[in-house]
């Protein structure tokens, strides 16, 4: 969601469908999630690409708590993580 600009989504939900990929097509939806998070939804007829999907989210601050289809991750940066999973579930928190 690097292409996200963190405005859009005052209005509500940005969704991408389909979007080809050498992997197959991706899918996405990504919407806020209190005043502090985003939530971002995986999908799509796709391989995880090796080294997984590398999301950006259009933050205010860093990020403090990435969860990946329910289970808390300790492993990212300030401004990025990694997810190996897709479909998946990422709640993003600054």
């Amino acid at each position: 969601a690097a292409g996200v600009a963190e405005h859009w989504l005052d209005g509500g939900e940005v969704v991408v469908r389909d979007l080809p990929t050498y992997h197959g097509p991706l899918s996405y939806a990504v919407r806020r999630d209190g005043d502090t998070a985003l939530r971002l939804t995986l999908s799509g007829d796709l391989v995880v690409p090796p080294g997984g999907f590398i999301l950006q989210p259009p933050l205010a601050g860093p990020l403090v708590q990435v969860v990946i289809n329910g289970r808390s991750v300790g492993d990212f940066a300030p401004d990025h993580v990694r997810c190996d999973a897709c479909p998946a579930e990422i709640v993003l928190r600054c």
